[in-house]
């Protein structure tokens, strides 16, 4: 009888984090980090946002005026990299990626595939951002 109650306690508990798992499992680590800085206000924010198509960024930038000063900053430095990543690489997108509907890093995907082709300017940003493989 004790094994079957160690078992449904095993269950609760497996059943209860995969749980915890699949209602932040949307975050995007790639851009926020899991335990990042802004992990707590994707959490009670945008939860149930998919990835792609910058969703996360608009919903953090929607609701700023809520977030700590770490979340904060580290939104007001990604909204920096894009837009600097949309100058220094506008025209090799252009060039290369032009049907490629973005989101989910497709688009950077499609630049990093070009790396060899890229200009001087979108070249240097990829490598100034950690984007070199």
């Amino acid at each position: 009888m004790k094994a079957i109650y160690k078992w449904v306690a095993v269950a609760v508990l497996v059943l209860g984090l995969s749980g915890v798992a699949s209602a932040t499992s949307n975050i995007d680590d790639d851009v926020f980090p899991a335990q990042g800085p802004c992990w707590a206000s994707l959490d009670k924010y945008c939860r149930d946002l998919p990835d792609g198509k910058g969703q996360k960024m608009k919903c953090l930038n929607d609701n700023y005026d809520k977030l700590d000063k770490d979340c904060k900053s580290v939104v007001d430095q990604k909204k920096k990299d894009v837009q600097t990543m949309k100058d220094d690489c506008g025209a090799d997108r252009q060039k290369f990626c032009a049907d490629v509907q973005p989101g989910k890093g497709k688009i950077r995907k499609c630049l990093k595939s070009h790396k060899s082709e890229l200009s001087a300017e979108c070249a240097a940003t990829f490598k100034r951002n950690g984007i070199n493989n």
